[in-house]
């Protein structure tokens, strides 16, 4: 089955339900969702990364196999904003395995570091960045709040909202420790 056909031109709230109630229900169609949200157009990878997040939010289980996939898409030259901004906000609702944590700490602070990168990747990596530190990687939670401190004054409000989120997650992680 092509699943990039279940993903209509015209996605509506229903339509999005249905795509990801019918992969949640086949989990064997989600290697093929991750091949098309890597490498179809914009507007189709745009309309399956919404499916992919719904899924990791529900059964983060189903997206598991495809992180190492997903991290190697970050870090290759050329990869086109809307897979920067979308792979972190995946990720964000999974818990990522230890032997990915590197890679995924080094790619969420390479988007994050970058004065080019759009705010939507920079915001979505944070929260990556503080769950990693938050599941047992405290030392990260510097390092994380100097990159954000650094941005703070002259970002978007998007980037200060949610960076106001994610030092007070770093606040409670240093509280602990």
């Amino acid at each position: 089955m092509k699943v990039i056909g279940a993903i209509p031109k015209s996605f509506s709230v229903t339509e999005r339900k249905r795509a990801t109630n019918f992969a949640e229900r086949h989990p064997a169609t989600v290697p093929s969702l991750v091949d098309a949200f890597l490498n179809e157009d914009y507007r189709a990878s745009q309309r399956i990364a919404v499916v992919l997040e719904t899924l990791a939010k529900r059964r983060a289980d189903l997206i598991q196999p495809h992180l190492k996939r997903l991290l190697s898409c970050l870090d290759k030259p050329g990869t086109g904003t809307a897979l920067k901004r979308n792979i972190p906000r995946i990720l964000q609702w999974t818990t990522i395995p230890d032997k990915l944590k590197a890679m995924t700490v080094n790619s969420c602070l390479k988007l994050l570091a970058d004065p080019a990168e759009l705010v939507a990747a920079k915001v979505f990596s944070m929260t990556v960045l503080a769950n990693i530190a938050r599941d047992g990687h405290a030392a990260l939670a510097n390092e994380i709040r100097a990159h954000i401190e650094s941005q703070y004054q002259l970002s978007t409000p998007a980037f200060r909202s949610r960076a106001k989120k994610v030092l007070k997650t770093l606040d409670r992680l240093s509280l602990q420790h």
